[in-house]
């Protein structure tokens, strides 16, 4: 399943499918966005759920996800390369509904995953998954259809 790049300390945490989350599993993911140079770092139970709700399009071929059954693994992940690559925050031409704090640019995206398994080495018996190429989420006409839909509604609500 991983295009380029997959890492996994499965013996605690078997890798699944991102598009039907099982119970108990979170992930962060790193999603790069289309049209300007910028990812998104953030945590959530159901990444597509989270992806659809910012009304962007992403590169979800460059994009990755980290998955673990560990809350606190994900959270402190999240946190810590917040923290990392402060300096490298940056605001989007056109701000999200939300999230916006965990914007930076994408040129620090090699960086970025280069320090995940060093965190994780701290979680020693926390298991993860780190994958790139996240397009099995959902399909492109899928989300061409969210954004109809989105530009509807914009349209209806201010009358155009």
């Amino acid at each position: 399943m991983c295009s380029e790049i997959c890492l996994t300390k499965s013996s605690v945490f078997p890798p699944s499918r991102i598009d039907t989350p099982a119970s108990g599993v979170r992930s962060l993911y790193l999603i790069k966005f289309q049209d300007e140079p910028i990812i998104k770092i953030g945590t959530s139970g159901d990444v597509a759920d989270r992806i659809r709700s910012f009304g962007v399009l992403f590169d979800l071929a460059e994009s990755y996800v980290v998955e673990s059954d560990n809350d606190a693994f994900i959270n402190a992940l999240e946190k810590t390369l917040h923290a990392m690559f402060q300096a490298n925050r940056v605001t989007p031409a056109r701000p999200l509904p939300n999230g916006n704090t965990e914007l930076f640019e994408a040129s620090v995206i090699d960086q970025v995953i280069s320090k995940i398994p060093e965190i994780a080495n701290l979680f020693p018996a926390v298991g993860w998954n780190l994958r790139k190429g996240i397009t099995d989420i959902y399909p492109q006409d899928e989300l061409s259809s969210d954004f109809v839909n989105l530009a509807q509604t914009i349209r209806s609500a201010i009358k155009l």
